[in-house]
């Protein structure tokens, strides 16, 4: 039998406020865990509107929004005793300090970082062209309606 952590924390970047936060609190509430959403203090307002909608339509679980600020936030997520997860959604050096901080004062740790849209250089695709192989179009596609990037 799998047990709950307790309280996990997500910080997530700014350009994608809504999706990342997807992924991390509802699989956290689900599990029995309380979600502490941490937001990046350059786009607050999409996540924390997220936050109020979760926690207006779900009756267990809570999902928390902290403060959008910078490193004093993250810190005090990484270091406090009440917190017993983090998952981080970000750059590969602050991924890799989210890790090594968190992992001291022992929490379980995902940190991404670094993640990169490989297929950026495709062409867009017209209907007035052949159309490429079947994965080349797939991919385009891909990137761009799931990723935000649409040209």
């Amino acid at each position: 039998m799998r047990w709950p952590l307790g309280v996990v924390a997500g910080i997530t970047p700014f350009n994608f406020p809504v999706m990342v936060p997807l992924w991390m609190a509802p699989m956290a509430i689900a599990t029995g865990n309380d979600f502490i959403l941490k937001p990046s203090e350059r786009d607050p307002s999409a996540s924390l509107l997220l936050a109020k909608l979760w926690n207006g339509s779900r009756p267990a679980g809570r999902c928390v929004p902290g403060p959008a600020r910078d490193k004093e936030t993250v810190d005090g997520l990484l270091t406090h005793r009440d917190v017993d997860g983090i998952s981080f959604v970000g750059s590969t050096p602050i991924a890799q300090y989210v890790h090594e901080t968190a992992t001291k004062h022992g929490k379980r740790v995902q940190a991404l970082g670094g993640a990169k849209n490989q297929p950026s250089s495709c062409p867009t695709p017209t209907w007035t062209t052949p159309p490429p192989p079947l994965a080349t179009p797939r991919t385009c596609w891909s990137r761009r309606s799931k990723s935000g990037h649409w040209p």
